[in-house]
Parts: C-alpha cells; sequence; structure tokens
C-alpha cells in the first residue's frame, strides 16, 4: 500500500513538471523601425507594447523601395511559432473609423540577413471601428519566425494617419493540452482562449473528471492541477491513470492462455 502510494506521488510529480515545460508564447518585441509620428506618445514601438491603452498613429511613409505604405518592423526576443495574428483596434479608434487598415501585407524572416517572406496578406479587408476591437487572422505559411513586418497599403477610408492598438502574434494550440494563451485553433483560425481545450478544430472548456468512472472521448480535468485524462482513464486524486483489469478479465485471460498452451502442446506431440 506504500509502495502504490509513493508510486502515485511520483507520477503526480512528473505530470506536474511536464505540464509547468510546455511551450510557453510569451515574448518581447523590439521594434526595429517604422513610420513615424509628430509626437512620440503615438510611435510606432505602441504598436506592439502589449498595451490596449496606447496605439500607433502615423503618416505614410516608404518600406524597402515601397512608397505610401504604413510599415512598422520589429523583432522578437526568441523564435516565435506563428500560426496567427489579431489586431486590436485603438481605444478611441470610433472617432477616426477612417484611419482603421484595409489591405496589409504580414512579412517575416528566421534571421535578420534573410529576405522577407510573405505569410499573410489581406485586401479590403471590412473592419468595423470599435473601441479595443479585437480581429483575428490565420497565415498563409506558418512557421518559425523572429523578424517581422506590418506593411498597411490601404484604409478603410481616405485618411493620410494610421491608427491601430496592437499586433499580436498566436502561435497553434498545443496538442491534447489546455492552452496557457491565446492561440490558433486548426486551419479555421478559430481562436482558444486561456483555459480552453482546442478539440477537432473547436474551441471547448473541459469538464471535472466523472467520479470512479473513466474520462470521456474528449478528456476531463483531473483534481487542481489541470491535468487532462484521455479517453479510457480514470482520475484518481490528481493522476490520471488506465484502470487495472478487472478480476474477470484477469480469469478469462488464464483461460485463454491455459487452452492456448494446451493446444500448441497437443500440436507437437501429434
Amino acid at each position: 500500500m506504500k509502495w502504490n502510494s509513493r508510486l502515485v506521488i511520483l507520477i503526480s510529480l512528473i505530470m506536474i513538471y511536464v505540464k509547468t515545460e510546455s511551450t510557453n508564447t510569451d515574448y518581447d518585441s523590439t521594434v526595429l523601425a517604422g513610420c513615424s509620428s509628430s509626437s512620440s506618445d503615438f510611435n510606432y514601438t505602441k504598436l506592439v507594447d502589449k498595451n490596449i491603452k496606447t496605439y500607433w498613429g502615423a503618416n505614410k511613409c516608404t518600406f524597402e523601395g515601397q512608397d505610401n505604405v504604413w510599415y512598422v518592423s520589429f523583432t522578437t526576443s526568441r523564435l516565435v511559432e506563428v500560426a496567427g495574428y489579431k489586431i486590436t483596434l485603438a481605444h478611441i479608434i470610433s472617432y477616426n473609423p477612417t484611419t482603421v487598415p484595409k489591405s496589409w501585407i504580414l512579412k517575416a524572416k528566421e534571421k535578420e540577413d534573410q529576405s522577407w517572406e510573405i505569410i499573410d496578406e489581406r485586401t479590403d479587408e471590412t473592419i468595423a471601428a470599435v473601441n479595443n476591437g479585437n480581429y483575428t487572422f490565420y497565415v498563409n505559411k506558418p512557421g518559425n519566425y523572429q523578424y517581422f513586418a506590418f506593411v498597411v497599403t490601404s484604409l478603410q477610408g481616405p485618411s493620410s494617419n494610421i491608427i491601430l492598438g496592437e499586433l499580436w502574434l498566436l502561435s497553434s494550440c498545443p496538442n491534447d493540452d489546455i492552452a496557457s494563451n491565446e492561440c490558433i485553433c486548426g486551419a479555421n483560425g478559430n481562436v482558444c482562449n486561456e483555459g480552453q481545450m482546442c478539440y477537432s478544430g473547436d474551441c471547448i472548456f473541459l469538464s471535472a473528471c466523472p467520479n470512479d468512472d473513466i474520462a470521456p472521448k474528449i478528456g476531463c480535468i483531473c483534481g487542481a492541477n489541470g491535468k487532462i485524462c484521455k479517453e479510457g482513464q480514470k482520475c484518481y486524486d490528481v493522476v490520471c491513470l488506465y484502470p487495472p483489469p478487472t478480476q474477470v478479465s484477469v480469469i478469462f485471460l488464464i483461460i485463454g492462455l491455459f487452452f492456448a498452451l494446451t493446444l500448441i502442446l497437443v500440436c507437437f506431440i501429434l
């Protein structure tokens, strides 16, 4: 009994450690360049500062030979697995609806000395000017990147100034695990929030595991550490294990082995 208790505790610690070491989608951004503003309060660093109370506001400029665009280029503190991205409109955008992006290109590359690759391009997107409104997009070329350029080519109206709150990079959701950050669920581009799990392209919240019963097909939450039991497993305190065979199953297994050995022996004698 003591040995079984120690085994359960050991397995629990292993599961908790594995969950703690799961992929973390947090990253820091450093802006490289961008179209400038007349005020430092709205400069291009605001686009990736992870603060929805600030915003980027700028006039048109030139990006690598491309005139009359609005752009921000930046690098992340590490390689980021990008499956999609989200743009958050400024908190004052309802007063400036013509300054919202309409067409844009998202470029990326793994290393600084590489050429830009277009990982997503949008044309004539209809975006309502809702304060701090969020719009999510699935990239055409998901992958691991560290350098990015967000280039806007047209706005919703005839404004010469762009106003945009924030740009967020989104990774794909972890397999068979609960999301710790917003993530892209499947090719349809659904966004799972923290605490949800991506299941067959949909974002769902898992229920607690049933008492003394096996987990359903979609899984269930086992204990306070958030461990997910898969179909056929049972939740023992905070550990997901496959239940041992019943006594009847063991008896049938022994009988089957006995007949198999008898048949082999008869064939050998004959």
